[in-house]
């Protein structure tokens, strides 16, 4: 199959059909009635590696928070990240559902996470922990733009990122005809 465009002439659609990436399955690991999900390991992989890298970025820059600082930085971003999301859904995304029933919004394990929900949510985290805490939101934001763009990589929609044998691109490359 093959599209035409006015910018790229046509273009021939690849099928990767040998190339998966991620599990086809949502849930990781199921002990009883706990499930544990894919994009909840991911959530803590990000924010592991993010505090692990914060640690040693802010010994480069002009930044010294205390441990118990930085433990109050992470529970605070922590929770900017999951209100926000949940509520950027809810705000963006929702239905009735969650005005007919708004104890909905607090059952995350139903699902429903907005990236730009969680981005809102981290950006006043991070306003309000620097106001608090009398440290320069701009030293803050220079060493947390490597942690929080690797979590945003941990944290992308897998069905967005997922290749398999149903799945086929554009090639964005001029052809040669």
């Amino acid at each position: 199959m093959s599209v035409a465009s006015p910018f790229y002439g046509t273009m021939k659609t690849i099928s990767c059909s040998m190339l998966h990436l991620f599990p086809t399955r949502t849930v990781a690991l199921m002990i009883g009635p706990l499930s544990v999900h894919w994009y909840g390991v991911m959530y803590a992989c990000a924010f592991i590696v993010g505090l692990w890298i914060f640690r040693r970025l802010q010994r480069y820059r002009n930044l010294q928070l205390s441990e118990q600082q930085i433990d109050s930085m992470f529970l605070s971003l922590f929770l900017g990240v999951l209100i926000g999301g949940r509520l950027g859904y809810v705000l963006f995304y929702g239905d009735a559902l969650y005005f007919s029933d708004p104890l909905e919004i607090l059952r995350v394990w139903h699902g429903g996470m907005a990236s730009h929900g969680g981005f809102i949510g981290v950006l006043i985290a991070m306003i309000i922990f620097t106001r608090r805490t009398r440290i320069s939101f701009l030293s803050l934001c220079d060493v947390l733009t490597v942690p929080i763009a690797l979590g945003l990589a941990f944290g992308r929609d897998r069905k967005s990122t997922r290749l398999n044998s149903s799945h086929v691109s554009e090639s964005r490359m001029p052809s040669s005809a």
